[in-house]
């Protein structure tokens, strides 16, 4: 019998509706025309947290309040009635992290949600990668934090970005070893967290600082460095690889110079086709935003200035918001004004736009007189859906992807490592990829029926990359 998958999110979903961050703020943004500012029980500076249920209503967020005199080793998460969530305290993590912390739904459990975090290593000069686990089916809805503090890793960077995978259920948890160019993934699954796996790529950066973000369709990321680099790489939603490095930094890179620019927020606009990143000057007294196309095939040569250096200004992170509209925050700054910094957000109203018309609007959404200090919530792309006929579906691992082209077959599939790809044309090559995304197999050839013998390989799930004159197909297959 055939098991069809269908993705989970066949509505939008609006887990990222609400976002709580700084001292005391909490925008709603349940009415994409007009986003509203609330109070939330919250006093944080850099590391934001929050999340939403489908339907827009607030969850939880995090809380750093009542840790700052106490080593900022730790934060709360406080539920969605302002009060701290049952074992929900002594939560590790550092207040003052780029991309600190984020939550996202727990695959395969409507009740349950992930809470990853990052906090301070122990003999490293890096971050620990934490992970919790809530379960909203205690205390009427109010949630228990029924698993915390679990170490994943250690020697971290503050980067820390979720993407859904490719079947449109799972998640890809990703970060970056500190003073090396090596990414480290998690998988997480129904089954529970799978890793690390590792890749290296890109630049090396010697500093932990910068923030990181996702295009919505999760097809590229990009990894900022305090000391000048921007890492932009694609991204295979299906295998968790990145490929297609492009550098669009400014050298020279990892010097320590306070006379020299200082990189740090990232936002992709939500076509995915414009990247924004604001730079301050050494002494943190100004700041620029620049604009990179990548509808230029080179997209270092379309690097513009839509804010130039202006002194009594101090922007930090960058973040798309569900109005499609880039949120910008302020901060500390010995030459900051103060006022307009800390209790307005500025706004990228037509982020898809050229740099001469996307339209930035300074200090255009007042805080109500609470305060913001570089940070805004880690918010994964929660709507992102299954790719197209779903080419890497691992909620049915007993059955092949059924495609659109179906002139290719695998058989038999369940198989003992020996099987037969049979094509309506000739296959000019054949990659055999695990589930870590590595190449384990390759094969040139031209003929219409190839006979594989994977025995060697051992029991597991792999995908079959087939290429042909009419184009590349992608298979499953499954050794038992």
């Amino acid at each position: 019998m055939l098991n069809f998958f269908v993705a989970e999110n066949l509505f939008a979903q609006k887990e990222d509706r609400n976002w709580v961050f700084g001292d005391s703020i909490r925008i709603d943004f349940n009415n994409l025309s007009n986003p509203t500012v609330h109070h939330a029980n919250c006093y944080n500076n850099e590391t934001n947290a929050s999340i939403s249920d489908k339907n827009g209503g607030l969850l939880m967020y995090i809380n750093t309040k009542d840790y700052w005199l106490g080593g900022f080793l730790y934060c709360q998460i406080i539920n969605k009635q302002d009060e701290l969530m049952e074992n929900g305290d002594s939560i590790y993590n550092w207040y003052s992290a780029s991309n600190g912390a984020l939550f996202f739904p727990f695959p395969g459990d409507s009740m349950k949600y992930y809470f990853f975090s990052t906090g301070v290593g122990i003999g490293t000069n890096g971050f620990r990668l934490f992970y919790s686990i809530i379960d909203l089916s205690y205390n009427s809805g109010l949630g228990k934090v029924i698993s915390k503090n679990n170490l994943l890793i250690d020697s971290l960077t503050e980067h820390l970005v979720a993407v859904k995978h490719g079947n449109g259920r799972d998640w890809w948890v990703i970060s970056k070893n500190k003073n090396t160019n090596q990414y480290i993934k998690y998988l997480v699954s129904p089954a529970g967290v799978s890793g690390p796996f590792f890749q290296t790529i890109g630049s090396i950066s010697y500093q932990k600082i910068g923030e990181c973000a996702a295009t919505k369709d999760g097809s590229k990321l990009c990894f900022i460095s305090w000391y000048r680099n921007i890492d932009v790489f694609s991204f295979d939603r299906c295998t968790g690889i990145f490929s297609n490095w492009i550098e669009l930094g400014t050298p020279p890179y990892n010097v320590i110079d306070t006379t020299l620019a200082q990189v740090y927020g990232c936002a992709f606009s939500q076509d995915g086709n414009r990247l924004y990143v604001t730079i301050n000057n050494g002494s943190l007294t100004q700041t620029k935003i620049e604009q990179f196309s990548f509808n230029n095939t080179n997209p270092i040569d379309t690097k513009t200035d839509i804010l130039i250096p202006t002194s009594g200004v101090a922007f930090f992170q960058l973040e798309l918001a569900p109005d499609d509209r880039i949120y910008i925050a302020g901060g500390w700054g010995s030459g900051a004004t103060v006022d307009s910094s800390y209790n307005f957000l500025s706004i990228i109203n037509s982020p898809n736009d050229s740099a001469t018309a996307c339209n930035l609007d300074l200090y255009s959404l007042y805080l109500n007189g609470y305060f913001i200090s570089l940070g805004l919530p880690n918010m994964p792309h929660y709507d992102l859906s299954a790719l197209d006929e779903n080419p890497c579906d691992t909620l049915n691992l007993s059955i092949n992807n059924i495609k659109k082209n179906s002139s290719i077959t695998i058989s038999p599939n369940p198989t003992d490592g020996n099987f037969t790809i049979t094509s309506s044309v000739a296959i000019q090559q054949i990659e055999v990829i695990n589930l870590l995304g590595e190449k384990v197999y390759a094969l040139r050839c031209n003929t219409s029926t190839q006979t594989m013998h994977l025995t060697s390989l051992g029991k597991g799930v792999y995908f079959i990359s087939i290429k042909t004159a009419d184009g590349l197909v992608m298979k499953k297959v499954v050794v038992e």
